[in-house]
């Protein structure tokens, strides 16, 4: 079947055979594999990533016992002045957050037809139905990539007066 025939269809899962489908499947299923199996280490450092981002305290018992654990907001203040300064960019005042695109050929206007009304469902779900949902997914992303992406251990030995990165 010539890719071009597909690309006009409604629902493509009709036009092909069965085996075909196992097929798609089955190679869905193992890229979905791959892909978790190459971000395993990152998934393993998320947690520590996050506690350093959200300035959790613990007690230090390095570089000697009940050694001081101080936390300094400076990234977490640029990082909420950049979110408030990017989230009017990223989430705009008419509310059209989703922009559905028409691929193929439409003589008749009713894929253009069906992507304004996708559009305008997905934006409403985003902006409405969602209680507070684009403050939080667009502020917490926007916060966390910032944060985590960005920090580092800073230590500083009473001996030395120096301070050296973990």
């Amino acid at each position: 079947m010539d890719i071009r025939e597909l690309v006009n269809e409604k629902n493509i899962a009709e036009k092909l055979s069965d085996e075909e489908l196992v097929s798609i499947g089955s190679d869905v299923v193992e890229g979905y594999d791959t892909d978790e199996a190459s971000r395993a280490g990152w998934k393993e450092n998320l947690e520590e990533w996050t506690k350093m981002a959200l300035q959790v305290a613990d007690k230090k018992t390095f570089p000697w016992p009940n050694a001081s654990n101080i936390k300094f907001p400076l990234l977490s203040t640029a990082a909420m002045q950049f979110a408030a300064r990017a989230y009017p960019t990223l989430v705009p005042a008419d509310g059209k957050v989703v922009k559905c695109r028409v691929v193929g050929s439409d003589p008749t206007g009713e894929k253009t037809r069906r992507a304004i009304r996708i559009s305008k469902h997905m934006s409403f779900q985003v902006m409405e139905r969602w209680k507070n949902g684009t403050k939080r997914w667009t502020g917490c992303s926007l916060h966390y990539q910032l944060l985590v992406l960005s920090s580092r251990k800073r230590i500083t030995t009473p001996r030395r007066r120096g301070m050296f990165h973990v």
